[in-house]
């Protein structure tokens, strides 16, 4: 009886929540007015099914914010692995290989994975506080004493060692949340991800308004419970043209039906990056409204995502160049989604059985601007090298 008792409080509470989650169509134009800077030609673009992209201003100068959204056609009846998939990056050239961990991860997750000779020599020569790979002290540390680098086998013992590593991070993660997210001590100022993640989920766009049960369970992930979650870790290795990225990404998805309308809220957070970005949060979102005996509906994409690269030398171009590639990014995101989402029946394009499809737009994202950041440091490590040049020929006098 107690327990039929809780269940029912715990029943109503969550109505309740769901209940408040809901806004107006007017609520929601407001607040892409109000939060993402659409101005009234935006909303007019807008209201006749184009797509608006705004690069948001940054609040430091490692941060790069983009916000783009579109109304959609008619929509069939439609179900949260519908939408995932219709959202989903289903083909990149730029992932070299990529897994999704168990639940706990073990160690063959990562079978796939192989680092880079490059990796493995810079990891050879890591010290907390210089280092490429952006990892914490303690895992440069057990890397340096764990790994025989004498011997003839070092690179198949660092491999195997980083993904140990890597498979007793995630496992810490899904039992302990964002405690369990690194400091990163790649460089002489520390990156505490911890801190940097709950900034970005408290700043994300319209997740307390749109979907406020949805923050309660990411904000306090694992601790809080909510029905109609599904939530994985992916792992990708992403070609970025020079240097090689790996990422940990988890993954949520959650539906509310409770008005009879469709409204989904999709994350992808990452929660590890050994190269360029520190940090990143996207949310997707599907909102609908009832309309004079029709529905419309929005779908709305969010980006959050730092890097030390961005600040520094040529921060200015850095940025320009960065934040232009995230606007063409998203907005080849939203047009595809969108001709997915009005048009179900179209040819049939391949599908992932175990779920990596649903990776969303964030490793996509990391890789085009994560590439165009490494072209443009490339350029500026050659301008450098000329200056020096020139430089030592002046004072050689020859």
């Amino acid at each position: 009886m107690h327990l039929r008792v809780t269940s029912l409080l715990v029943l109503t509470l969550m109505s309740s929540i769901i209940a408040s989650a809901q806004v107006s169509e007017d609520q929601f134009l407001k607040l892409l007015r109000d939060r993402a800077g659409f101005q009234e030609a935006d909303m007019s673009t807008l209201g006749s099914g184009q797509l608006v992209i705004k690069v948001l201003p940054a609040n430091d100068k490692r941060e790069v914010a983009v916000c783009g959204a579109v109304r959609l056609g008619k929509v069939s009846e439609l179900t949260l692995t519908a939408f995932r998939q219709a959202i989903a990056t289903r083909s990149n050239k730029a992932v070299l290989a990529e897994g999704k961990f168990s639940s706990p991860p073990v160690i063959e997750d990562l079978a796939p994975l192989k680092l880079e000779n490059r990796d493995i020599e810079e990891l050879k020569q890591c010290d907390p506080g210089n280092c490429d790979i952006k990892i914490s002290a303690n895992m440069i540390n057990r890397l340096r004493s764990g790994v025989d680098w004498d011997a003839p086998d070092y690179r198949e013992q660092a491999t195997k060692l980083f993904s140990i590593i890597l498979v007793e991070y995630t496992r810490d993660y899904l039992v302990r949340g964002d405690k369990a997210l690194i400091q990163i001590d790649s460089r002489k100022t520390p990156v505490n991800l911890p801190d940097e993640n709950r900034e970005m989920l408290e700043r994300a766009l319209f997740i307390k308004e749109l979907a406020p049960e949805f923050y309660k369970y990411l904000s306090d992930y694992p601790r809080y419970q909510l029905l109609d979650v599904d939530t994985g870790l992916l792992w990708s290795k992403i070609s970025t043209g020079i240097k090689p990225i790996v990422t940990i990404t988890q993954t949520s998805a959650y539906a509310n039906t409770g008005a009879g309308l469709p409204q989904f809220a999709v994350m992808a957070k990452q929660i590890l990056a050994t190269r360029y970005v520190e940090s990143s949060l996207a949310l997707t979102y599907l909102v609908s409204f009832p309309a004079k005996g029709a529905t419309e509906t929005y779908l709305v994409f969010t980006n959050l995502s730092k890097s030390d690269a961005l600040a520094g030398a040529f921060g200015g171009v850095k940025r320009s160049l960065v934040e232009k590639a995230a606007f063409e990014r998203t907005g080849e995101m939203l047009s595809l989604a969108k001709y997915r989402l009005e048009n179900p029946n179209s040819a049939a394009e391949p599908t992932d059985q175990d779920g990596i499809a649903n990776r969303l737009i964030s490793d996509q994202q990391i890789a085009k601007w994560a590439g165009a950041l490494t072209v443009l440091l490339s350029l500026i490590a050659a301008i450098a090298a000329i200056i020096y040049r020139k430089r030592n020929h002046k004072i050689s006098g020859t």
